[in-house]
């Protein structure tokens, strides 16, 4: 009997995250509605997001480093919309 490799679990938590944000960042971009965003938010998650990958690098974890890193850039496209319409006055914070 094989033994279980619990990293799969990291695999589908990492998974549902990021379908989580796929989510949110397609729905800014395509609608350029950036109006119930919160920029602190989204300050707070890229840290996270960052802060996760140097962890996971540390402990050598794949599901951790993939599954942040992956994030990075959905998470940084909202910050930069939100702020894009900030400037343009598009929105309010």
């Amino acid at each position: 009997m094989s033994a279980f490799n619990f990293e799969i679990i990291g695999y589908i938590a990492g998974a549902i995250g990021f379908i989580c944000l796929t989510i949110q960042a397609a729905k800014v971009l395509l609608s350029a509605e950036t109006n119930a965003i919160s920029l602190t938010t989204y300050y707070l998650l890229f840290a996270d997001y960052i802060i996760w990958v140097f962890y996971g690098v540390i402990i050598k974890s794949n599901p951790v480093i993939i599954s942040n890193a992956i994030g990075v850039p959905f998470v940084l496209a909202v910050i930069l919309k939100k702020i894009y319409n900030l400037r343009r006055k598009i929105d309010t914070e």
